[in-house]
């Protein structure tokens, strides 16, 4: 494949099920797989310099220490994000309705603007020690979250970070 380059928006809204990132892509854009009701896997080529993925068909960077997207068609009711993602990208879990729990590996540094927006199954989540920044619109619309311990690392909560988790009863700071 020829392809370097995927722009902004690219697949955004479409009826994805599956795409496999080619050796040859340099730059994936924002917000490329929003909205991907039935996108189940993201797969990298081998020998991508820039790009890889986990068996649960998530996209990472070439070494996995930053979580772009999890494919949002994916069913299941859990995922442990891999020990050495620091970062979780903007809309990297956004509308994934089906996910109960997310592990998150205690290197995390920051969870970006609506990483966990509209996952409304969502019940826990436990947001490790080294985090220092929760975006905007984080958790808004997690609807199922009753409690959240957001450690004393935590810098900045972002506007509207938890807003619309109309079971969230419990917050310690």
């Amino acid at each position: 494949a020829s392809v370097t380059t995927i722009g902004d928006y690219a697949f955004n809204n479409t009826a994805l099920t599956s795409i496999e990132i080619p050796a040859s892509v340099t730059s994936i854009g924002n917000g490329v797989f929003n909205d991907c009701e039935k996108l189940t896997s993201i797969t990298v080529a081998e020998g991508n310099a820039n790009y890889s993925n986990d068996t649960n068909g998530a996209l990472f960077n070439k070494y996995k220490t930053t979580l772009i997207k999890y494919p949002k068609g994916n069913n299941a009711d859990s995922y442990v994000i891999p020990t050495g993602v620091t970062s979780i990208c903007e809309k990297a879990f956004a509308g994934c309705e089906d996910l109960e729990t997310v592990t998150l590996p205690a290197y995390v540094t920051s969870i970006g603007n609506e990483a966990f927006r509209y996952c409304g199954s969502l019940k826990s989540i436990e947001i490790p020690d080294n985090v220092t920044s929760i975006g905007d619109d984080a958790f808004n619309l997690c609807s199922s979250l009753t409690t959240v311990n957001i450690p004393a690392s935590v810098t900045s909560i972002g506007n509207y970070a938890f807003s619309d988790c109309d079971n969230l009863a419990s917050v310690t700071l």
